[in-house]
């Protein structure tokens, strides 16, 4: 049986150019990047991290979506600038029909 996979993760790293010209680069998530995506999530003012689903701040919970990947399920990508995360999002497969997906997305 062969398995195809959802997302293409050969396509990453990419580097992207924000519409201000500021350049980026875009990589699904690792269990090496749990540090700097708490930080990401830390330096979120508090009233705003109130609308997150999950506490991102939360050691337990950065080491839970960094070691719990399913690549085949959903794509956790960071984006960073500078060596800096500056944002966070997930695309997931709607499981029914190929190339349908949802997203979440948080940056600071």
């Amino acid at each position: 049986m062969t398995t195809t996979h959802t997302y293409k993760l050969t396509a990453y790293p990419k580097d992207v150019v924000l519409r201000d010209g500021t350049k980026a680069v875009l990589e699904p998530i690792t269990e090496e990047h749990a540090g700097a995506l708490l930080e990401f999530f830390q330096r979120i003012p508090a009233e705003d991290r109130h609308y997150l689903k999950e506490d991102g701040t939360s050691p337990k919970v950065i080491q839970h979506w960094a070691l719990e990947l399913d690549y085949d399920r959903t794509l956790p990508l960071l984006a960073w600038i500078d060596g800096q995360v500056v944002a966070d999002a997930t695309l997931t497969a709607n499981g029914l029909e190929p190339g349908v997906t949802s997203g979440r997305s948080a940056y600071w």
